[in-house]
């Protein structure tokens, strides 16, 4: 991410930023070039094969940026399935919401196969597999009984997305954290060997 030049990093940015609050079919490569107060055109300078193009560089970046968060909660998290499960989880509650369901069923139907398949791949690699391999640890390492990872990660990465709705959608939800709390303590509790 370091390497990026700063003006397309600046667009990216400005792109990352409408993506992620309307979505994919909702932003005009227009939107993001006023955001920027430049023309629309000088938007393919930095992405030639236009809006889809840079759709797919912009998830890859913002997937890698929760790539690094994630990694450096969990090296500071300790080994327990709960303290590596709320790290994730306080990790995502610390940045603006990811949105992947909406990404999933909305904006992924949108786009062609070749930026499907990279966005996909970005996912997988920076977001699903560490997440995986949590709960492949913990199965193990004994501390789960033998659930199946694959469903526990994206059970989790869904809960996870929901809980942005529900405290902003309901007045008398607790906080982002409490309620992660919560629900990774009812996950894990089912999780225990018996």
């Amino acid at each position: 991410m370091d390497d990026i030049p700063e003006a397309r990093l600046r667009v990216i940015e400005a792109a990352q930023g409408l993506l992620n609050e309307r979505g994919y079919n909702a932003v005009t490569m227009k939107d993001i070039a006023d955001s920027l107060d430049i023309k629309a055109a000088s938007l393919y300078y930095h992405f030639p094969q236009g809006k889809e193009e840079m759709f797919a560089v912009v998830t890859e970046y913002t997937f890698m940026q929760h790539h690094t968060g994630m990694m450096q909660a969990l090296a500071a998290a300790g080994d327990s399935l709960p303290a590596r499960l709320l790290a994730i989880a306080n990790w995502f509650g610390s940045q603006k919401p990811l949105n992947l369901l909406a990404m999933v069923h909305s904006d992924m139907p949108a786009v062609g196969p070749e930026a499907r398949e990279r966005i996909e791949a970005a996912l997988y690699r920076c977001i699903y597999r560490p997440v995986f391999n949590v709960f492949d640890h913990a199965q193990r390492t004994g501390e789960s009984r033998p659930v199946d990872p694959d469903i526990m990660t994206g059970t989790f990465l869904s809960l996870i997305d929901g809980i942005y709705y529900a405290t902003e959608a309901i007045d008398s939800a607790p906080p982002f954290g409490v309620t992660a709390d919560q629900i990774i303590d009812v996950l894990v509790e089912g999780l225990r060997p018996r």
